[in-house]
């Protein structure tokens, strides 16, 4: 039998959540020789390997492996895993989440003549454990399902392995949000999109990850993800997709550059989101079809200052959790 599925876990100083994250994955109705874990340890400095070897007997449990690389970041991580996966889909897993006991016999069973399963609802363990669906997801053709809204997160998909290996398509290395540049890209590229509905993964929202640390090369990085996505859609969206896949796919990222940037200390980082949101006129149209009332006024603020989105967000900074929801 053809291993079906291998689960990526890229593992960096998360002694704190890395036996959780095992254990979900230890704790699986799904027969060994239909799925495999491959732990990444991209160079750890704490304790995380000890701890999951306390977890995990990798002599007993044939389908669970342990591979070792310097470290060079989650994108480097998940991509080293790649090659050594051995499955006909591959699931990014970040190891202070987890999953659901039990779920991935269901999962599998739904891995058969597509190209991405994509989750319509996860649960967010922050404070409290809260269940996020998102109704407008649908299954189809990878080039119908990204103009529709979807999760950025690598976690929120399984990918056929020769989506990464024909399009010859890796997360970015070095860059910060990289989700963000990768799976809009690949879910166009995508055929076939099905979609399970039973929330199954938990999504750790925590103090101390990436995106809770606003510096300079966050604004940097995300700066350069929409460069890749604007140049993907010059070069391979088709011209009646355009509209809706950038708005799905770039508007996301945009928002996050501007709301990042009125977070971020650095007056460099500020003077940057300034000059390459001026250079992109075109991200007006954007704000001012947005569904989202809070946007559209962003849009008719800037008609004040020549069409300035980068100083009407400013000023509307200080009321954004009123206006600025889901646009």
């Amino acid at each position: 039998m053809i291993m079906k599925l291998s689960i990526i876990v890229p593992i960096y100083n998360v002694e704190a959540y890395i036996e959780k994250c095992a254990k979900s994955l230890l704790n699986q109705n799904a027969t060994k020789d239909t799925y495999e874990v491959i732990f990444v340890n991209d160079g750890t400095k704490d304790n995380s390997i000890s701890v999951l070897c306390k977890t995990i007997d990798f002599t007993k449990h044939e389908n669970f492996h342990l591979i070792e690389k310097e470290n060079g970041g989650l994108s480097s991580a998940r991509n080293y895993g790649l090659e050594y996966a051995n499955g006909e889909y591959v699931w990014f897993v970040d190891s202070d989440d987890w999953i659901e006991v039990n779920c991935l016999q269901s999962i599998i069973e739904l891995l058969r003549n597509i190209d991405i399963l994509e989750f319509s609802s996860y649960y967010r363990e922050e404070n409290e454990t809260k269940i996020i669906k998102n109704e407008r997801l649908i299954p189809g053709k990878g080039r119908e399902v990204s103009q529709h809204a979807f999760w950025h997160p690598a976690p929120f998909h399984i990918y056929k392995k020769e989506l990464f290996v024909k399009n010859k398509m890796k997360f970015k290395i070095g860059v910060l949000h990289e989700d963000s540049q990768l799976i809009p890209r690949i879910l166009y590229l995508a055929d076939n999109v099905d979609i399970f509905k039973t929330p199954v993964y938990h999504y750790l929202c925590r103090q101390g990850s990436i995106t809770q640390n606003i510096k300079r090369k966050n604004i940097d990085d995300l700066i350069d993800n929409i460069s890749d996505l604007i140049f993907f859609m010059n070069t391979t969206i088709l011209p009646e997709d355009k509209e809706k896949w950038s708005r799905v796919s770039i508007f996301p990222v945009l928002n996050e550059l501007l709301y990042l940037s009125q977070k971020c200390n650095d007056i460099n980082a500020k003077k940057s989101t300034k000059e390459f949101i001026n250079n992109h006129p075109e991200f007006y149209d954007y704000y001012k079809k947005s569904k989202n009332i809070g946007f559209r006024i962003i849009a008719y603020l800037s008609l004040l200052f020549s069409k300035n989105i980068y100083l009407s967000y400013k000023l509307l900074y200080p009321v954004r959790y009123k206006l600025l929801k889901n646009g």
